[in-house]
């Protein structure tokens, strides 16, 4: 998969004749026009050394996470409202990123009890591109800790019922951009708003193999 940043030939750039004390270098000339900048200008051309930094950070430090990318083609919407009929999920993929500690509100309403889970995840950038994925989106579904601890958060299910070892779900409500390089285009990696609630659980959405205790009689 082609990259999305222009990473340039760190020989080619450090091996150029560069301009003495407070002149201006010649960076690239296109259609004629000459294009210069100072020679202490910080630019993007350290993409890959501080990608390389951002993925062993998360190798490292991070844990393994199920991506689910909501695949809009396949997804049906009315034709009126514009809103979601049927979504479509492809995947998942196998990712490192990190993962923050999550918060959670528990409450009794009047129809019964209901819970907020909301967390954040940091995803290199160059995991991303790694695993071929289009860059996240609002609508995606995340899975982390895949263990049966966590897999009792699922409705209706128990610590004993959670054998299949399913771990955490998340839909991403947020995205932005995250690491940018002086003060250029190019960034690092992506944080990632997540959220669950227990009257909507994001794994109902995708097709998961079913356990024992979740098929009707």
């Amino acid at each position: 998969m082609a990259r999305r940043h222009n990473v340039p030939d760190l020989s080619t750039y450090y091996l150029r004749q560069m301009a003495g004390p407070g002149e201006e270098t010649e960076v690239s000339r296109e259609d004629g026009v000459s294009y210069r900048t100072h020679p202490m200008h910080l630019d993007s051309s350290e993409l890959a050394l501080f990608d390389l930094w951002a993925v062993e950070n998360v190798r490292i430090g991070g844990t393994e996470i199920r991506y689910y990318p909501l695949d809009k083609s396949s997804s049906v919407r009315d034709p009126l409202y514009g809103e979601p009929k049927t979504l479509s999920y492809r995947g998942p993929s196998r990712i490192f990123a990190l993962f923050s500690e999550f918060e959670t509100t528990q409450e009794m309403r009047d129809e019964g009890y209901y819970s907020e889970v909301n967390a954040s995840l940091w995803i290199p950038r160059a995991e991303i591109e790694r695993a071929g994925m289009a860059p996240p989106a609002v609508s995606d579904i995340v899975e982390v800790w895949d263990l049966p601890y966590f897999a009792m958060y699922k409705a209706g299910r128990t610590i004993i019922e959670a054998e299949a070892g399913r771990g955490l779900f998340f839909d991403v409500i947020g995205i932005r951009e995250d690491g940018f390089l002086a003060d250029t285009s190019s960034f690092v990696g992506f944080v990632c708003t997540l959220r669950r609630v227990s009257y909507m659980p994001p794994e109902r959405k995708l097709d998961l193999p079913k356990t024992e205790d979740e098929v009707c009689p």
